[in-house]
């Protein structure tokens, strides 16, 4: 059987796709060689090293690292190795002066998050807000606000869903988790029928919980469980519950639309 990998072809095509910038690691170590050779300095600068994707310069290994953003990126290793489906949904942030792609992705992001993967349509997209995004009126927090407050998260999650369901869908989408208790259900539930729709949206992203994990500028993802001090091992598998599988969505989880709009977690709530 012929092995095509190495192949003069093959080596070239490979060469291009993972070193673009054609640093030549033989011809380093022959200068280093030489130079030990000729009694001189054996510390050859290597000036193509910044160039080489994924090479960390001194200066960002210097520059200092948020606490939040650490555990962020640890959470969701963490979570990813916990559950597959979280693979899916992992830690996506924008930086100062993000290019227009980075933007596009943080929009993309928010909205598979907030809208549970339901695919929208360009009229139900929250124009306004992706533009005051791009023009930095916005944070990212204030972007997830903005869809959940939306007239399409409303219709989708909460005029069609009993408020049970609306609700666990809340901590879904905006914390990246399952509720604890039904006594945190019950919080919820009367924040919703006191208070309105609007402040029970406020009650998941003004919370010290949301700043903790998402801050100002990330998106909210599924965070993973064995990191979370205080939480209990139920959480796991009610986060199970509410993720079927990267293709489906929060509107198309049980066999009919119907059962998809009651509670999926009633029942484990009340056991406790």
């Amino acid at each position: 059987m012929q092995n095509t990998l190495f192949r003069p072809s093959a080596v070239r095509e490979s060469r291009q796709k993972f070193n673009p910038e054609g640093f030549d690691l033989a011809a380093a170590v022959r200068e280093r060689q030489a130079a030990v050779a000729a009694g001189q300095s054996a510390d050859v600068e290597f000036k193509d090293l910044d160039s080489i994707p994924g090479y960390k310069t001194s200066a960002f290994l210097a520059s200092p690292v948020e606490q939040y953003s650490w555990v962020q990126n640890y959470q969701g290793r963490a979570a990813a190795a916990a559950f597959p489906v979280a693979r899916f949904s992992q830690p996506v942030t924008l930086f100062e002066a993000a290019a227009g792609e980075t933007i596009e992705a943080i929009i993309r992001a928010a909205y598979k998050q907030v809208f549970g993967n339901a695919h929208l349509m360009d009229a139900q997209r929250s124009l306004t807000a992706e533009s005051r995004l791009k023009d930095g009126q916005l944070t990212v927090r204030g972007f997830v606000r903005e869809l959940a407050y939306s007239a399409a998260y409303r219709d989708l999650f909460f005029e069609r869903c009993s408020n049970l369901r609306a609700i666990e869908l809340n901590f879904k989408h905006l914390l990246g988790r399952s509720p604890d208790s039904f006594q945190e259900m019950s919080d919820h539930i009367a924040i919703l029928v006191n208070d309105g729709f609007e402040a029970e949206i406020d009650s998941y992203i003004d919370s010290a919980e949301y700043a903790q994990n998402f801050g100002l500028d990330t998106v909210p993802y599924y965070v993973g469980y064995a990191t979370q001090t205080g939480k209990s091992n139920a959480g796991y598998n009610r986060i199970l519950q509410l993720m079927k599988g990267q293709s489906s969505s929060d509107r198309s989880i049980a066999s009919t639309i119907t059962s998809s709009q009651r509670s999926q977690l009633q029942q484990s709530l009340l056991k406790g």
